[in-house]
């Protein structure tokens, strides 16, 4: 008669030493961590050894590449005579993570280290350790100039399916937070793509009866505005959606084509209608358009502007205000126990 025998519990933590440079382009992070995973082991008297005793096989699911690592073992006492295995392994290298860049450049980065093992939910658990929280080491950070480091760390617990065995495997993302400082594209993004527009109302100095003359450089705006868009989109991944920029940038550029098929409507007309003097029948009506999108051009971008706030600077404010340690668990399978949610305070570095 066999007997099921129940999990073993193995606590996690992480702590992010070092973090590198975040590439947008390929959808990863550099940095250097340290790996804490602890477990009981009744079988473990005075020294480990990984040959003879039982070990869970933890790896990171999401590492590109190898890792360099150093792992090292140490074993510790409880007051109850329980043996507690400690393995720490120092880990060094490039994690993938998908970057969302629905608010490029106001976006805010999850930098994600995604840890299993070979065992099956049926031989191991992982948890978030309940004493010791994961945490980021700020001061660390190599690129302070393009983004700020988040102290808040969330460790999310998960399952995988393994569909050479069919059987599921435990998993934690311990994930750190950081934003983009995007005061670079604030000035050469935004602000030049603002000031290529607004040399469109400049055309109004020319005489509503030479369209070709308005048209050409209504045309030079347009396309000008095109060519500084593709510019910004080459240095950003392939996306499905429209980032906060493009939506800015498509939005000024529509604007563009609807002040250059105007000039076209109002030269035609008033080249061809021979009925009305020419300076009656123009000046007036090219005079009203130009206040109407002057201030068609000034409510699209007050619009943008309380948007960028609502959807981008709120959230960022309230990542910075969150409690600095925060364990969220997702719901495990259904024979796991561990589907709970827990807050810790943070432990100071």
């Amino acid at each position: 008669m066999s007997f099921k025998t129940e999990p073993r519990i193995v606590d996690v933590r992480v702590i992010f030493m070092r973090l590198g440079q975040i590439n947008t382009l390929a959808d990863q992070f550099d940095g250097e961590a340290s790996l804490e995973i602890e477990w009981r082991d009744s079988n473990v008297i005075d020294v480990y050894d990984s040959k003879k005793h039982w070990n869970p096989n933890i790896y990171i699911y999401n590492a590109l590449g190898e890792l360099k690592q150093q792992i090292t073992h140490t074993i510790r006492k409880t007051e109850l005579g329980e043996t507690i295995v400690c393995e720490q392994q120092k880990l060094k290298g490039a994690y993938y993570e998908t970057l969302e860049l629905n608010n490029f450049p106001l976006d805010v980065q999850d930098l994600t280290i995604s840890i299993t093992s070979l065992r099956t939910t049926n031989e191991v658990l992982l948890r978030p350790h309940p004493q010791r929280p994961s945490r980021v080491n700020e001061s660390a950070f190599l690129a302070k100039q393009q983004w700020k480091l988040f102290k808040c760390v969330n460790a999310i617990i998960d399952t995988i399916h393994d569909e050479d065995t069919n059987q599921q495997r435990s998993m934690i993302h311990v994930t750190c937070h950081a934003q983009r400082i995007p005061t670079y594209f604030h000035w050469n993004g935004f602000f030049l793509i603002f000031i290529i527009t607004l040399f469109c109302f400049s055309v109004w100095a020319i005489d509503p009866s030479l369209p070709q003359n308005r048209l050409a450089l209504m045309a030079t705006i347009l396309l000008t505005s095109i060519s500084f868009r593709s510019t910004i989109t080459s240095k950003l991944p392939l996306t499905s959606y429209l980032t906060l920029i493009d939506k800015y940038s498509i939005t000024l550029i529509v604007f563009d084509l609807f002040c250059t098929l105007y000039h076209a409507i109002i030269g035609y007309w008033m080249n061809n209608d021979k009925s009305v003097d020419s300076k009656l029948k123009s000046r007036l009506p090219d005079q009203i358009m130009f206040f109407i999108l002057l201030s068609l051009f000034i409510l699209l971008n007050l619009s943008f502007f309380v948007w960028t706030i609502t959807v981008a600077y709120i959230p960022r404010r309230a990542l910075g205000q969150q409690i600095p340690w925060t364990i969220m668990d997702k719901e495990y399978s259904s024979s796991s126990s561990l589907s709970t949610t827990t807050t810790f305070e943070a432990e100071r570095i």
